[in-house]
């Protein structure tokens, strides 16, 4: 309010007499002689910036976390047939040679 009474203008982030942080504009009338000061608290002014932040944080980890679902998923689909194969030439190498690798092509 000094600074508008000064004939100045400004806006910004101050204390007010309560000591509480607002986010401030101020500015002198000289038509009228009056200073004019507007303020909200910053809590509330950055409410919603803080919500969306939190909302974005949120989605994010949800999203991280479908995705390592994902990946471990198609990382079994891809490894099993892997994994599979690898214990029928084992069989097979140790002289059974009647095993197959897949069971959709058993007789």
């Amino acid at each position: 309010m000094l600074q508008a009474v000064q004939g100045k203008e400004g806006s910004g982030v101050r204390i007010d007499y309560s000591g509480t942080e607002v986010v401030a504009v101020w500015r002198y009338i000289p038509l009228l002689n009056w200073e004019l000061v507007a303020k909200i608290d910053t809590d509330e002014a950055f409410a919603t910036i803080y919500m969306a932040r939190n909302y974005v944080f949120s989605i994010g980890v949800l999203i991280m976390l479908v995705s390592l679902l994902a990946a471990y998923i198609m990382s079994r689909k891809i490894s099993n047939p892997i994994r599979t194969l690898q214990r029928s030439m084992e069989r097979v190498g140790m002289g059974n040679v009647e095993i197959h690798a897949y069971p959709i092509f058993q007789r």
